[in-house]
């Protein structure tokens, strides 16, 4: 069994590997015509990519040991700002909307942060290097079941949505898009939106999905709040 200290320990090295992973990326746009630079990039891309697997794999089912505290959900994602705009990268705008304040949620901090970055590096890889992204924080109230199929309390959620300025895509793919191992790019793992999916459930919460070809996307990560 995982040990608490041990799950908190994959969490930090999925955050780590997510940033390194968005900064290949970019050093890769920047060394096109550095053939060896670009090989060497490569091969360090591919080598973040499997170090994520392994750590998805590990954390995969683990649902005890997560080290659930009050936590601010503005001050969370304010906190995670300068890591988001990494992740997103200096050709996409990343911009900050928190509508609420001094709302708390009880959750595992790691947890969050790491859903968080895999929103934005999802919303980042659906646009063709350039765009904006806008992270929005607000309270809503939620019933029924989210788009994949999380059958929710009815009460008042701190909702995270991620907003992109990408392609979009038809609501039929909604359900494979959270399958591990499916993508529709070409140096994706499947494995980022497989991990929101974990978390909301994990938390009791949800996620929501908006999209329609040619007019970006939104994901919706809620989690109740604490009363």
């Amino acid at each position: 069994m995982i040990t608490p200290d041990a799950l908190a320990n994959l969490h930090d090295l999925g955050n780590l590997l997510t940033i390194i992973g968005a900064t290949t990326d970019r050093l890769l746009a920047r060394h096109g015509d550095d053939v060896t630079s670009e090989s060497l990039l490569v091969d360090l891309a591919v080598a973040t990519r499997r170090a994520h697997e392994l750590v998805w794999e590990m954390k995969r089912g683990v649902r005890v040991g997560a080290e659930v505290t009050p936590i601010d959900v503005v001050g969370l994602v304010r906190g995670l700002q300068r890591s988001l705009s990494t992740v997103a990268g200096s050709t996409i705008e990343l911009a900050v909307d928190a509508r609420i304040g001094g709302t708390s949620v009880q959750a595992d901090r790691r947890m969050i942060e790491q859903a968080l970055l895999n929103l934005v590096s999802n919303a980042r890889d659906a646009m063709a290097g350039s765009g904006r992204i806008e992270v929005l924080v607000e309270v809503l109230p939620v019933r029924g079941s989210d788009s994949i199929g999380n059958q929710l309390a009815a009460g008042d959620y701190a909702a995270i949505s991620v907003r992109d300025t990408g392609p979009g895509f038809s609501v039929s793919s909604v359900p494979k898009l959270f399958e591990p191992f499916y993508t529709t790019k070409p140096t994706g793992t499947g494995l980022g939106l497989r991990l929101v999916a974990d978390v909301a459930r994990v938390h009791n919460g949800g996620v929501f999905v908006i999209g329609e070809p040619g007019h970006g996307a939104t994901f919706t990560l809620v989690l109740p709040v604490a009363t």
